[in-house]
């Protein structure tokens, strides 16, 4: 690529390392989800072009071939294998957060690799996976707000 189109380039170019706050909506009525002091519930996470979501990606299709690879072409993907793959992404991104109960009372968390998975395992608590997967897929999250003319 010529000097002149990677200055061009350069100039839409954002910083793939960002996080972003995935603001957590109470299921129940669809208003953010706060505690007594207005404090909104959220979880941190990375973008989808972080080098963390790039590993993930990178070791999920690695895996994909290794079994095919001892399955001689005939390995099978199924649904166990494809929630898992997705599970462990959640976690890979995941960074910490700040949770809070329906009644507006904080939520002690330790954001280890064990407490995040089993928060994303937990059908109950589905509707957070959720806001994350759709706020992880939002590249405007991430990326750096125009600069005011």
């Amino acid at each position: 690529m010529s000097e002149q189109n990677t200055a061009s380039i350069s100039n839409i170019r954002f910083d793939p390392t960002g996080t972003a706050k995935i603001d957590l909506v109470n299921p129940r009525n669809g208003i953010e989800l706060k505690d007594k002091s207005g404090n909104v519930a959220y979880i941190e996470i990375v973008g989808p072009d972080s080098p963390e979501a790039k590993k993930h990606e990178k070791r999920v299709t690695n895996h994909r071939l290794d079994l095919q690879a001892k399955m001689k072409g005939k390995g099978k993907i199924d649904a166990d294998l494809v929630e898992d793959e997705k599970i462990r992404k959640l976690v890979d991104i995941t960074k910490g957060g700040y949770l809070v109960d329906f009644g507006g009372n904080p939520i002690p968390f330790e954001w280890t690799r064990a407490n995040i998975e089993a928060l994303y395992r937990d059908p109950g608590l589905g509707w957070i996976r959720e806001q994350v997967e759709d706020g992880h897929e939002d590249r405007t999250r991430f990326s750096p707000a125009s600069p005011t003319t």
